[in-house]
């Protein structure tokens, strides 16, 4: 064995790298100097943990990645060797905000080096989490070290185009966007261009959607209600019915994108727009919508005051804990639900229902299409090796396969037609919302418009203005973006 791993110390502070991602780059060193050559073993596991003073995690970890990555291969009963096809050629960094996410990249890598004909790239993921994940990756571009590839929200993608943050697909591959034009649907191709180009691929869609207790309202011989008149009757019914406050949705700043992913259809079922032509034309539809919320809240009592208040997070938590028996959301928080009540998935068959968000008039429904996003930043060292691996993420089979895992929509029509009705049952459900589905408007200063949104909520449930102030003043100010 001609591999030299002298030990060393790894740093151990607070704002220090994990050790196992330390432990992979020092691996990775080693193979890149030819310190051990395709087919050679590396020592054990328990040799590594005593040369690096570290446990069996961080070191398990480490062999895994490169396992995942084709980098390395485990041989039962033998040990852990590196691939007889090669060794690794370029190392790229990328950016997720939860874990569902790296292993479609991580496959990604395998079947691109396979592909390559030996193991050309390594992927390090990091996971900060869903919450400042912006000023995060803003960061990282401010200082120069923006990962290679990142997953954000579809709704960032006008405004990092607009500043040079990230790269053109047409650019990195053009034949393979035209192809990808014919294969998405068209609300997730026009909302992740900017100026005729692609700038980021969508793998999957979520839908905003009314969540409500299937077995409470089938007790009380209640319907899930299709119009507004119909949720104020039912949130009625179930305030005699003993439900202080049958109803949570996100009402104000405090939930913060997840306010206007919520708000949204009720403007658009009221005829109103963000932006028309390059108009705003809020306020017909706008007035009507935020009149109806707030009316919710103080007309009929059946949601609190403290919708203003609530985080991103907290309806689905209170509808998960049986504090309410309706609430605003998205089709994504089905795995929350499972997560966080004691739900197997037939329970939750049982007990859960979900509706299209209710309009106006009967059956006058809408919808928001939202989803997260992989883009190339332009930093990225080497751009189209990265939009390679994201290539084979938008295959069907590996899109197919992450929206069944996940209870996602796919995005491309051969993914969509392929989605097996036993296999992903909710998501061939709820992708009927699709036909009532639109997405957020494209924007420079999709931030800034986004939080005049949920200002014009925020300010009518706290009763600052009244609704049609308050969504005067949110037109000038998106009218002054614009």
């Amino acid at each position: 064995m001609s591999l030299n791993l002298s030990p060393r110390d790894l740093e151990r502070g607070d704002s220090s790298p994990p050790l196992y991602r330390q432990l992979k780059s020092i691996l990775l060193e080693s193979i890149f100097r030819g310190d051990l050559n395709p087919g050679e073993q590396l020592p054990t596991e328990h040799r590594l943990c005593e040369l690096f003073s570290i446990s069996r995690t961080p070191v398990r970890q480490a062999l895994k990645e490169l396992v995942n990555e084709g980098v390395l291969s485990r041989r039962q009963g033998s040990g852990t060797f590196v691939s007889a096809v090669g060794a690794p050629i370029v190392e790229l960094n990328a950016m997720v905000t939860e874990s569902d996410w790296a292993p479609p990249l991580n496959r990604a890598v395998k079947r691109y080096n396979e592909g390559a004909g030996g193991a050309a790239v390594t992927l390090d993921v990091e996971i900060p989490g869903r919450p400042h994940f912006y000023e995060r990756i803003i960061s990282t571009v401010g200082r120069g070290e923006a990962p290679d590839l990142a997953l954000m929200d579809s709704a960032w993608v006008s405004e990092f185009a607009a500043y040079h943050f990230i790269e053109s697909f047409d650019s990195l591959d053009p034949d393979w966007t035209d192809e990808l034009r014919r294969q998405l649907l068209d609300p997730f191709v026009e909302r992740n261009c900017y100026r005729g180009e692609i700038y980021a691929l969508q793998p999957e869609a979520n839908v905003s959607l009314l969540w409500y207790r299937r077995d409470v309202f089938e007790g009380l011989d209640l319907s899930p209600p299709t119009s507004w008149s119909e949720l104020v009757e039912v949130g009625l019914a179930l305030k005699k019915n003993g439900w202080k406050r049958p109803l949570a949705f996100a009402g104000g700043t405090a939930a913060g994108e997840t306010t206007t992913y919520q708000l949204l259809p009720f403007i658009w079922s009221a005829g109103g727009e963000v932006l028309k032509d390059g108009e705003v034309a809020l306020e017909d539809g706008g007035v009507k919508a935020v009149s109806f919320l707030a009316d919710l809240v103080h007309r009929h009592g059946v949601a609190p005051q403290e919708v203003y208040d609530y985080n991103w997070d907290t309806p689905i938590e209170l509808f998960a804990r049986g504090d309410v028996p309706m609430t605003f959301g998205g089709s994504y928080e089905k795995k929350r639900l499972l997560s966080d009540e004691s739900w197997d998935h037939r329970d939750f068959w049982d007990k859960v229902g979900w509706t299209p968000l209710p309009g106006p008039a009967l059956r006058s429904r809408s919808a928001t299409a939202g989803g997260m996003v992989y883009v190339v930043l332009r930093q990225a060292e080497h751009p189209r090796i990265a939009a390679a691996i994201l290539k084979e993420v938008m295959g069907p089979g590996s899109v197919l396969r992450f929206c069944s895992e996940n209870d996602r929509i796919p995005t491309t029509r051969r993914a969509l037609a392929a989605l097996s009705p036993e296999e992903g049952k909710f998501s061939h459900e709820i992708s009927s919302i699709l036909d009532h589905a639109r997405t957020p408007p494209g924007h420079v200063q999709y931030a800034s418009v986004s939080e005049q949104i949920q200002l014009m909520l925020e300010r009518a449930i706290l009763r600052q203005m009244t609704p049609s102030e308050s969504v005067k003043k949110a037109a000038e100010v998106i009218r002054a973006l614009s």
